[in-house]
């Protein structure tokens, strides 16, 4: 069994030397043929046939164009390291490194725009895109509630607390009641309309 393999082996091994030692002496054939071809003529044939040529063949090419078909030393085969784009980048982030980035990037964002939030609004209603009223300025008192008006939810609020949160002097308020002392608390659900524009 072991010998019969081996020589399974060794007439494999001397059919691929064999189709070597053919496709080089077919290169050299096609090579010199190619060199004996104007240039314009080489021009139209297809990139394949060159292709099939090879390294050995362009050598040849280059003997028999030279004239020197002996004194050439055939071309010899050097490997060009090739670079992948993805390793020009560098490596990708680990997987942890990008959900940290992730979820900070959604905390500031989240930050700034809690922040930012009522002034936003307060800009629209200023530019008039909305009115004070559906931007929800007045769903609490402060510096940027304007045009709109805001229903007392709570005790304890008086004209003072109002003036200290609005910023704004009690001439810019309207109630549905009178107050004559600022130190009165308004009732539950009075109606307060803040109208910045009415400031003196």
């Amino acid at each position: 069994m072991a010998v019969a393999k081996t020589m399974v082996a060794d007439a494999i091994l001397s059919r691929i030397t064999e189709n070597i030692a053919r496709g080089k002496a077919s290169r050299e054939t096609l090579g010199t043929k190619l060199a004996e071809m104007p240039p314009h003529e080489i021009a139209k044939l297809p990139r394949s046939v060159l292709m099939r040529i090879g390294s050995e063949g362009i050598a040849t090419m280059a003997r028999v164009a030279a004239g020197t078909d002996d004194v050439l030393p055939a071309a010899r085969r050097v490997a060009v390291p090739m670079q992948s784009p993805d390793n020009s980048k560098g490596t990708p982030l680990p997987l942890w490194q990008l959900c940290s980035a992730a979820a900070l990037l959604v905390i500031i964002l989240t930050i700034v725009g809690g922040a930012n939030e009522r002034p936003l609004r307060w800009a629209l209603v200023q530019t008039g895109y909305l009115t004070g009223q559906s931007a929800g300025l007045c769903a609490r008192l402060d510096r940027w509630s304007d045009d709109c008006d805001y229903v007392v939810s709570g005790p304890g609020l008086s004209l003072k607390d109002v003036e200290v949160r609005l910023a704004l002097d009690p001439s810019s308020l309207s109630t549905t009641n009178s107050y004559s002392q600022a130190s009165v608390a308004i009732p539950i659900g009075t109606i307060l309309h803040v109208n910045r524009s009415s400031r003196k």
